[in-house]
């Protein structure tokens, strides 16, 4: 069975940048007046798709065939950002590329995450 028209919209608007949430409203017209955790429920069914998640890869890999943009190539460009900054001695730029390094390569855990992880292990003591 193929994708819907709407299915592949939404995976199309995915691969562009947008947020699951706003592909979806965009996809589905229909959706624009529903609440937001409503659009949030249905964007993540959406998402977990098989068929979604398979044209939403090949639509990625497309992109970054066309552009070669891959995690390798932005960790160089972070690199050369990171010796302009120590170059130029510039702070604000080498410590940027650091954080954007650190992000790409799945190195830097934002606070948010590691509140979450305290949290579940207190509770998991408290028990």
């Amino acid at each position: 069975m193929r994708l819907t028209a709407k299915q592949n919209r939404f995976a199309e608007l995915v691969a562009l940048g947008k947020t699951q949430s706003d592909a979806y409203r965009e996809a589905y017209p229909n959706s624009k007046n529903y609440k937001d955790k409503t659009v949030w429920v249905k964007a993540s069914a959406l998402m977990k798709n098989g068929k979604v998640k398979a044209r939403l890869k090949t639509l990625q890999k497309k992109t970054e065939k066309k552009y070669e943009v891959t995690r390798d190539s932005l960790v160089k460009e972070i690199f050369k950002a990171q010796r302009m900054g120590v170059i130029k001695k510039n702070g604000t730029a080498f410590l940027k590329a650091i954080e954007l390094k650190a992000k790409i390569t799945g190195n830097m855990i934002e606070r948010k995450e590691v509140d979450q992880k305290i949290q579940i292990k207190i509770n998991y003591v408290n028990k």
